[in-house]
């Protein structure tokens, strides 16, 4: 900008000059604007305007930690990086990027894109002697081969680079190194020598406060922990593992930890829960869009099915694996679907179904066998030229030096002798001309018009930018509405399994009272009137048992009717009573229900199947805080234009710290496997969708009081 400026000051000069009687100063202009224009040339050559650095290293950022939850964001961030690096010599931050788009790609299970860029930003790290993001870039590769079943050139990969990291003070990547080593021992099955190396990383991300690290050492804990008999241990790393993967934001590695315990939970016959933490997992890899996570986890599913024994719905979870894997070219997954669809065939003696899935397994399972050793062969030879191409890299970069240096020295020289005349002459001539060129008025407009047009561009920028948020922001809304719905369905289904034991507990009694009552009336004789008078009390008790049934079911239905948004009038007094109707199996023999209603038929505008999903959960977590006997109260009144519904229990209570954080999702302070951790998440988002209001009040061993407001119905 200041070389234009002289330039611009120059030309200014020679237009006041123009009309001037004196030749010689027309003349020493002209030399003076010839002199800018040379010293500029000679400055430019040599200064070259750096690309935007901070941006770059803002997206870099951006880009890593955007590829484990959402890979093409990253993949987008990576891509403008490059574009703002262009053909500068910041070859470090490229290295960086390639890195990136490497770990990117692998999340999305195109393995061969990832091995290009991994392999392209080790060529780079190789040329310019960056032997640590060289070893990383070696990570990844490993990373690839893992994925590619290809354990043994893995678990090598993963061992130079722990050498190679070890000489170094950098104890995350070292605990990486450990990590990586003692998952390839696990999925070869060495369970004890996967321990070792997890262990020792976990040990080190304890020294460096590592969250992320932690995470992934539980979750690869998990499986050898049990495969060892050791199943109480891996349960308390299966916890461990939510807690840190949950507090990093780590989906992906937390949706694995649901599918390593639900195994755990399908070997000890809990398949109900095991299926819960499936379909779990299964929304997380759908989230995340990874197909390869997807097709595996619905075979887990389906197995989980076949072992219940129906068949159907395990057929059905094959079918899916069946499509994903064969449209992505995912053959042991194929492999294993043609495996259990065999099975599952000749369960239902289908034996030529069952026959042909068989030889089609054999026929994957061979295939498969066959590519893995040729993609062996082919990535040893990858890695010799990658050595070969290093040590030439090594070579050309000595030679280079010394060229440089030899070529650096001369031009030097000459550039300052010539930079020394031309600024000696530019002093000279300058001075002679500085009564004629200075007007203060000309270099103010100048500076002016400057200051607007840099200004103009710096609002060009900050649009864009605010364009590019609002993109993001729209588009993240829309992704956190989609799991927002997904995670209330969730919430729901949990409470239908929850709901169903007792319902079925409710309908056995009365179904028993008129089977008896059937009974005796077959073998009974009506000889007089008081006979005819226990008869008629006979058909009254069946009667009884039929009304009894019809209002659990009707009450069941109310509770699992559609989401749809539906508005419709609401009386909240009925919506409460079927709602203790179907806790009564929980209550009825230790907690005693008080009802204070001032007006039963106070009504809202609202969605009914909402509606008794929230407080149903209100009412269930009010049981729950009751160990032995106690009481639940409930009122329901009229303030203003508000219904206020108070449900207070006399239960254990909850400390501050705990209140502040019970409407968060996933949150839970039950013991695993008796919540989710939604059901007050869900309840908040239904009163908040009713326009209505929920306060939550609790004291350690007094109890706890919950009170919804909700405005009344306008008509």
């Amino acid at each position: 900008m200041r070389i234009k400026l002289g330039i611009l000051h120059s030309i200014v000069a020679i237009n006041q000059l123009h009309n001037s009687r004196h030749r010689y100063i027309r003349f020493v202009g002209c030399l003076l604007l010839i002199t800018t224009l040379f010293l500029s040339f000679e400055l430019k050559s040599q200064v070259r305007t750096p690309p935007d650095t901070v941006m770059i290293n803002e997206l870099i950022e951006e880009g890593y930690k955007l590829h484990n939850n959402n890979p093409r964001s990253a993949i987008i961030k990576s891509r403008k990086a490059l574009s703002l690096i262009g053909k500068s010599n910041q070859l470090v931050e490229k290295g960086k990027v390639y890195k990136n788009l490497g770990l990117a790609y692998w999340r999305l299970d195109m393995y061969d894109s990832s091995m290009h860029y991994n392999m392209k930003g080790k060529h780079l790290a190789d040329s310019i002697g960056d032997h640590l993001l060289s070893s990383r870039l070696l990570n990844n590769m490993g990373l690839v081969y893992r994925e590619k079943e290809q354990y043994a050139l893995s678990l090598q990969t993963f061992l130079e680079v722990y050498e190679v990291q070890k000489e170094t003070s950098d104890s995350l990547s070292i605990a990486v190194s450990l990590m990586n080593i003692g998952d390839i021992h696990r999925r070869m099955k060495n369970y004890e020598q996967a321990l070792q190396f997890i262990n020792q990383a976990i040990v080190i991300a304890g020294q460096i406060n590592s969250e992320m690290v932690f995470c992934w050492g539980y979750v690869f804990s998990i499986e050898p922990t049990f495969e060892s008999g050791n199943t109480e241990a891996a349960e308390v790393f299966f916890q461990r593992a939510l807690d840190k993967c949950g507090a990093v934001k780590n989906f992906y590695h937390l949706s694995v930890a649901y599918v390593h315990h639900a195994r755990i939970l399908g070997s000890q016959k809990m398949y109900d829960q095991a299926l819960d933490e499936l379909m779990l997992a299964l929304m997380l890899h759908q989230n995340q869009g990874n197909m390869k996570l997807q097709a595996s986890t619905n075979i887990e599913i389906g197995k989980i099915f076949l072992e219940k024994e129906n068949l159907k719905e395990a057929k059905n979870r094959f079918q899916m694996a069946f499509e994903i894997a064969s449209n992505e070219k995912f053959l042991t997954e194929l492999s294993n679907v043609y495996y259990y669809l065999a099975e599952t065939y000749r369960l239902e003696k289908n034996f030529e179904m069952a026959d042909r899935n068989f030889v089609l397994y054999h026929d994957v399972s061979k295939r498969l066998s066959e590519i893995q050793k040729g993609t062996e062969l082919e990535a040893i030879a990858a890695r010799n030229e990658i050595q070969q191409k290093e040590n030439e890299n090594s070579a050309l970069r000595l030679e280079s030096a010394l060229q440089a240096e030899v070529i650096s020295n001369q031009t030097t020289k000459t550039r300052y002798f010539y930079m020394v005349i031309s600024i000696a002459v530019l002093l000279i001539l300058s001075l002679a001309l500085f009564i004629y060129v200075v007007n203060k008025k000309n270099r103010h407009l100048i500076r002016l018009n400057d200051r607007i047009v840099r200004k103009s561009e710096e609002l060009e920028m900050a649009n864009e930018e605010v364009e590019t948020k609002n993109e993001e922001l729209l588009a993240t809304l829309n992704k956190l509405q989609k799991t927002k719905e997904k995670l209330v369905e969730t919430e729901k289904m949990a409470s239908l399994g929850m709901l169903s034991a007792g319902v079925g507990h409710e309908i056995n009694n009365p179904l028993n009272f008129i089977k008896n009552s059937i009974q005796i009336i077959r073998n009974y004789k009506v000889e007089s009137k008081n006979d005819e008078e226990n008869y008629d009390r006979f058909i009254k008790i069946i009667d009884d048992g039929v009304v009894r049934i019809s209002s659990i079911v009707k009450n069941l239905e109310n509770f699992t009717r559609p989401d749809a948004e539906v508005t419709e009038l609401c009386n909240l007094t009925s919506i409460i009573e079927q709602c203790l109707e179907i806790m009564n199996h929980r209550t009825r023999d230790r907690i005693k229900i008080i009802k204070e209603i001032s007006n039963a038929e106070l009504s809202i505008s609202g969605n009914k199947g909402k509606l008794h999903q929230a407080f149903l959960n209100i009412i269930f977590n009010a049981e729950q805080a009751i160990s032995k006997e106690g009481t639940i109260t409930i009122k329901i009144g009229e303030e203003g234009n508000f219904v206020i519904v108070s449900i207070r229990d006399n239960g254990q209570g909850m400390e501050e710290k705990i209140l502040s954080k019970i409407m968060d999702p996933f949150y839970t302070t039950k013991n695993p496997g008796e919540g989710t951790g939604l059901g007050l998440w869900v309840t908040y988002n239904v009163i908040k969708n009713h326009n209505g209001i929920i306060d939550i009040q609790s004291e350690v061993g007094k109890g706890t009081e919950c009170i919804v407001s909700l405005p009344l119905n306008s008509d």
